[in-house]
């Protein structure tokens, strides 16, 4: 999500429905997190991420991914004369399009795409 264009409200309420979804949330300064533990503070749990964003508002929203989430991001780059993006494009060009999944844009213009690892129990 790229929080530079968002509400207050709507970074709550961003926060709120990843954690619906199953995704461990904590508040952000930039990348780096605002809680004691770090990552190991990321929660699901509605009351914490309220009280939260309401002690800072303005935190960006760092979500876990790997095994506490089942959820893994592709992060394309563009910097340091890499281009990213053409590297997605030639992927996608070689071995079709990319499942249906989330995409968000961050500040400085790169893209994640957030897909599931979780798999049907047998």
């Amino acid at each position: 999500m790229n929080t530079n264009s968002v509400s207050k409200s709507e970074r709550l309420d961003a926060a709120l429905k990843y954690a619906r979804e199953g995704w461990p949330v904590l508040p952000l300064r930039g990348k780096v997190p605002l809680t004691k533990h770090g990552v190991k503070d990321a929660t699901r749990d509605e009351a914490q991420i309220r009280e939260w964003w309401t002690r800072w508002p303005d935190a960006n929203i760092g979500v876990v991914t790997g095994k506490a989430s089942d959820l893994f991001v592709v992060d394309v780059d563009i910097k340091n004369g890499k281009r990213g993006d053409e590297s997605l494009r030639a992927l996608i060009e070689e071995h079709g399009p990319l499942p249906k999944t989330r995409h968000s844009l961050t500040a400085s213009g790169r893209s994640h795409y957030f897909f599931s690892d979780a798999r049907p129990s047998h």
